[in-house]
C-alpha cells in the first residue's frame, strides 16, 4: 500500500483514497522514476495525459514530465484532447499529425519552421496552433 503526502494536506491519503486522476498520475510518476534511473533510452508515451485531474494539477503533471525527461535518454510522446497540454508544451516540440485517407502527414519544429515562426510572433496561445491549423502557415490556415 502506498500513501500519499500532499503538502496542502494534513493527512496522507492511501493509494485506495486517491481519485483515478490521482492515482493515474501517481502510476506515471513512479513509471517515469523507474525509467530515468536505468539509465537506457526509451519511449514513454501518455495517452490523455492528465486525464481526471483539473487544469492546475494536470498543468503541473506535464511540466514535471518534461522537466525531468529534459537533456535524459527518453523521447516523450503525450496525446490529450485537452487545452492544458498543448498550452504546456512549446511549440517547437510539436508534432501535428494530420491524416487524409491512408496518408499521414506531420508538421513539426524542422520540416515547417517558416509556419511555426510565424505563428509564434502572433502572441495567440499555442492551441491556436492547432485549432486554427496555422502549422500549415499563419496567412494559409485552411490549406
Amino acid at each position: 500500500m502506498i500513501f500519499v503526502n500532499e503538502k496542502d494536506l494534513a493527512f496522507d491519503n492511501v493509494q485506495f483514497q486517491l481519485s483515478a486522476g490521482m492515482y493515474r498520475a501517481l502510476c506515471i510518476v513512479i513509471i517515469l522514476n523507474h525509467l530515468l534511473e536505468k539509465i537506457t533510452a526509451c519511449t514513454f508515451a501518455a495517452d490523455d495525459i492528465g486525464e481526471g485531474l483539473d487544469y492546475e494539477r494536470s498543468s503541473k503533471l506535464v511540466g514535471l514530465i518534461l522537466g525531468r525527461t529534459n537533456n535524459s535518454k527518453i523521447q516523450v510522446i503525450l496525446t490529450s484532447n485537452d487545452r492544458h497540454l498543448p498550452n504546456s508544451v512549446d511549440v517547437s516540440h510539436w508534432n501535428v499529425l494530420e491524416r487524409k485517407g491512408g496518408k499521414v502527414r506531420s508538421y513539426n519544429y524542422s520540416n515547417s519552421k517558416e509556419a511555426f515562426d510565424e505563428f509564434m510572433m502572433t502572441g495567440l496561445s499555442t492551441f491556436d496552433l492547432l485549432t486554427g491549423k496555422m502549422y500549415k502557415g499563419v496567412r494559409s490556415k485552411s490549406k
